[in-house]
């Protein structure tokens, strides 16, 4: 079997040297990526410092300075006393420099920003100190602010803003000359790789904060699934619904936890995250709590109810409800559903697909992965029509109560999901709704699209703890 973790790493450009400095590392690719045209060099320090600077800037990597003696072997301008910054970026002929520090697991240092800015003023008459940090880290403002109390002014910028930044770029550069393509190439490349340096700092607990953000799913015809990239791409989205006000509020789900699961898990040809959707639990297999699964051909948002849950009223709810109620739970779902972005296909426009699926499976030791034993999965549109082209036939509902029950009696590992898929082949008239950044506001809506799920499990008299 491929390991896709491994392909992703090795055939980036920018991770041919895993034995150097992390920093050393970013650095060296970011110098690379935005020196890979000209405009994109003048158009990266424009962005960084937020207005009109030079055009025609040259970069350097890791120089004492542009006119000044080489560094001795301690990191020093030999006789100078001075800080070697990770960047130069700068025009001679206008006396402009921008010189850049670099941190993702090394703390931001007071002193080393004010030499920058002393070395930097004694070549130009306009010297900009930028740092670049982490986004969650606590301590990087105090020396921030220790530099400029020293009279040292310095442009603060986060990575997952300069993330954003050369995401974008390359998305709207792809498809011009192909110097521009060349140039989008490289900076999806830089892009990827932070992902996989990011994703290896987590696992390893090296980092503190993000150095990435949401921007999007790209996986479809155009863009293979990789393993680490869709890692990557879960913690961000997960984290954007943990802080959700509109899923958190006494409305929706009151009780969805705040702190990140841990460890991404494995899912079938895919990874999945899980948010915990009741409080006091420390296990996710124990409590009522949204999947998301981001997979080679969809993302799921799933609402569970895993064999574990400690609130056993849940599975009792469950078996005892009349068919009225799933038929009415079911119903609100499916027009839930119905509310959320279509394809822009006028003849038949494609939604997101809601779903039931009943699961029964066993392991064959501790920690051995799922067998799975039966399966019941059918689209919502089925039993409550709502959906173009679906037959219904209501005696998929029918057979609900009975099933779980039967199995419930006999102890097998059961689970219960209403979900609701984004297909990518049903897209492929317009990307657009999983490759944009706001794709996590329609996450959100998602999840308030399972809420009636979620009632039907507390009502009646079964609490919310």
């Amino acid at each position: 079997m491929v390991d896709s973790k491994r392909v992703a790493i090795d055939r980036n450009i920018f991770n041919q040297y895993p034995e150097a400095q992390t920093e050393n590392r970013v650095t060296h690719a970011l110098a690379h990526a935005v020196a890979s045209s000209q405009r994109l060099t003048d158009d990266f320090v424009v962005f960084l410092l937020n207005r009109d600077c030079p055009r025609g800037c040259s970069i350097k990597e890791q120089k004492s300075g542009v006119k000044l003696a080489p560094a001795a072997p301690n990191g020093n301008v030999a006789g100078a006393g001075r800080t070697i910054p990770d960047l130069w970026i700068y025009n001679e002929e206008e006396g402009f420099t921008c010189v850049i520090e670099n941190k993702i697991t090394a703390p931001l240092e007071t002193q080393q920003l004010v030499e920058h800015g002393r070395g930097a003023k004694k070549e130009f008459t306009n010297a900009n100190v930028v740092a670049l940090t982490p986004d969650g880290r606590e301590d990087d403002h105090r020396a921030v602010a220790g530099a400029e109390k020293e009279g040292c002014p310095v442009v603060w910028r986060k990575w997952p803003e300069v993330y954003s930044w050369l995401m974008n770029r390359a998305a709207s550069h792809n498809k011009e000359s192909s110097l521009a393509k060349k140039e989008s190439w490289l900076v999806e490349q830089f892009c990827e790789f932070l992902q996989l340096t990011e994703e290896q700092l987590l696992e390893s607990k090296s980092m503190e904060g993000t150095i990435t953000k949401f921007c999007g799913i790209p996986f479809g015809k155009d863009t293979p699934y990789e393993e680490v990239q869709a890692k990557n791409l879960l913690r961000r989205l997960t984290q954007f619904l943990r802080r959700s006000e509109e899923l958190k509020n006494a409305n929706a789900y009151p009780n969805m936890e705040s702190e990140p699961s841990g460890r991404i898990a494995a899912w079938e040809n895919g990874a999945c995250d899980f948010i915990k959707l009741e409080s006091g639990v420390t296990n996710k297999v124990n409590c009522l709590h949204i999947t998301v699964v981001i997979t080679a051909a969809q993302v799921d948002f799933q609402l569970t109810v895993p064999n574990a849950v400690g609130n056993k009223t849940y599975w009792h709810r469950v078996m005892d409800a009349k068919l009225d109620d799933w038929q009415k739970m079911l119903g609100e779902i499916v027009r839930n559903a119905s509310e959320l972005t279509k394809s822009p296909n006028q003849k038949r426009p494609k939604g997101p697909q809601p779903h039931l699926r009943i699961l029964q499976r066993h392991f064959d030791h501790q920690g051995a992965d799922a067998i799975d034993d039966g399966v019941l999965f059918f689209a919502l549109g089925a039993v409550a029509g709502g959906a173009p082209g679906v037959k219904v036939v209501p005696a998929w509902i029918n057979i609900l109560p009975g099933l779980i029950s039967q199995v419930r009696a006999v102890r097998a590992n059961t689970q219960l999901d209403v979900g609701i898929s984004y297909i990518y082949r049903e897209y492929k008239e317009w990307d657009a709704i999983l490759k944009r950044p706001d794709f996590k506001e329609e996450a959100v809506k998602a999840c308030l699209a399972l809420k009636p799920f979620y009632d039907f499990l507390q009502a009646p008299g079964v609490p919310a703890d």
